[in-house]
């Protein structure tokens, strides 16, 4: 690394500036190590040493810190991310440790040592605002066998994931959509502070879901050539989650260039 002094001339005439080069302690190399049992914890609930590397920034060809104590934070700051990821990926009680070992003049290896303690599970789940879709149909979006041997032959439960959660979100809001309600919002209370149990390790949350105006398409004057299932695809009501006057104007130039793309140029729409 490299820092710069600037001074300035004694006759006033300008500045000096002086750059000092300095050798930074580059990584050469991470060693993550996940203290678990390989079964069954690492069998029904799998943690894989490569999935943190990934998410790391003290990588192989990244600089340390030149003085002790500023790279002591910046480990506790990388420690301190991946407790983080993993927290959102089911382990609310991990813990991780990282230290470096000298291997060479300016050169270092970090090792990572993971101890991901409990998975925590779906919990309750409170469905509030739901009228078409049963609350059952909906808690059940939230809930993922884990480990799938042949065709519905599945073991165990898959731990706590706020990426899963919010892909299951994002599905409810499609079957709203498919129903007839391209508005619908669907609003959670998920939160790392008040949603993790520690006595019962699982993860509770509110779904709100805010179903808004359910919008009715009917076609009229489309030949079998063009049946309302694919004129439907060409909505982009769902797409945008509104339903003004704007978007039912895009909707019909959607549907007139469909028509045009098919060669029926003079279509009105």
């Amino acid at each position: 690394h490299s820092s710069i002094i600037i001074e300035t001339l004694p006759d006033s005439s300008g500045l000096l500036a002086t750059i000092q080069l300095h050798p930074a302690t580059l990584i050469r190399h991470v060693d993550v190590q996940i203290n678990a049992s390989i079964f069954p914890e690492r069998f029904m609930q799998p943690l894989f040493a490569d999935e943190i590397a990934r998410r790391m920034t003290l990588r192989p060809g990244a600089s340390l810190a030149p003085d002790e104590s500023t790279r002591k934070d910046q480990l506790l700051v990388e420690a301190s991310r991946i407790r983080e990821y993993l927290l959102y990926d089911g382990f609310y009680e991990a813990d991780v440790r990282i230290s470096e070992r000298a291997i060479g003049p300016y050169e270092a290896e970090l090792s990572v040592r993971v101890t991901p303690g409990p998975p925590y599970f779906i919990g309750e789940i409170e469905v509030v605002g739901n009228n078409r879709i049963e609350t059952k149909e909906i808690t059940d979006q939230f809930r993922h066998a884990r480990v799938c041997v042949v065709w519905k032959l599945c073991i165990g439960t898959r731990r706590f994931s706020r990426q899963l959660m919010l892909k299951d979100i994002q599905t409810l809001v499609e079957k709203h959509q498919k129903l007839g309600f391209p508005g619908v919002y669907i609003d959670k209370d998920f939160s790392k502070k008040h949603s993790f149990n520690r006595r019962d390790k699982t993860v509770n949350f509110t779904v709100e879901i805010h179903e808004r105006r359910r919008i009715n398409v009917s076609f009229e004057g489309n030949s079998p050539a063009f049946p309302e299932k694919k004129l439907n695809a060409q909505l982009t009501l769902a797409k945008s989650a509104s339903y003004d006057d704007v978007e039912v104007q895009a909707s019909a130039e959607a549907i007139r260039d469909y028509y045009q793309s098919k060669g029926h140029f003079e279509v009105q729409v």
